[in-house]
């Protein structure tokens, strides 16, 4: 049995005939101890972190792709890097994550999205390019439909699908 788990099933134990009081005040208990012994405890991880650093780093990769891939982490995620590149290009964002909505498919390709491919995952776009993230300026539609129109000009993009359309004898399918 993992640490982990053997912490997560002595405390459901320990909290299974107790009062809400009492759980709160053995949190507050343990805080201000780890509070006290913080340094302590920093340091402690550190030396272990270094000493193990491959394990480290496998734990981390593994717990990071596991999250992600978790299908009710999909609004955070884009939440969460929508409004990293809001903060990085000083534009409005007023999203939560109940302002976000997953669809089967893609709204342009009609294409089943797949969270195990990039190509075909889940992007935040914002239909209006030069405003902010707010409710009604986001759509999710798939990285390949985003990567598309990322970058370019309404002419760009009737010129694009002309030459699509000329490829295939200009009948659309």
């Amino acid at each position: 049995m993992t640490q982990q788990k053997y912490n997560s099933e002595y405390r459901a134990k320990l909290y299974q005939n107790r009062n809400p009081e009492e759980i709160q005040r053995d949190k507050d208990r343990r805080r201000a101890y780890y509070l006290r012994n913080k340094k302590r405890y920093l340091e402690r991880n550190k030396e272990w972190k270094e000493a193990n650093r491959e394990k480290f780093r496998e734990m981390q990769a593994k717990s990071y792709h596991k999250t992600k891939s978790d299908p009710t982490n999909t609004k955070k995620y884009l939440l969460k890097h929508a409004k990293a590149r809001a903060v990085q290009k000083q534009i409005d964002f007023t999203l939560v994550e109940s302002d976000i909505v997953l669809p089967d498919v893609c709204p342009i390709l009609g294409i089943p999205f797949d969270r195990g491919t990039r190509k075909y995952g889940y992007s935040l776009d914002r239909k209006d390019p030069n405003k902010g993230y707010t409710k009604d300026n986001v759509w999710v539609i798939s990285q390949i439909a985003n990567a598309m129109k990322w970058d370019s000009t309404h002419e760009e993009r009737v010129l694009f699908a002309k030459w699509v359309l000329s490829l295939e004898g200009g009948v659309l399918p």
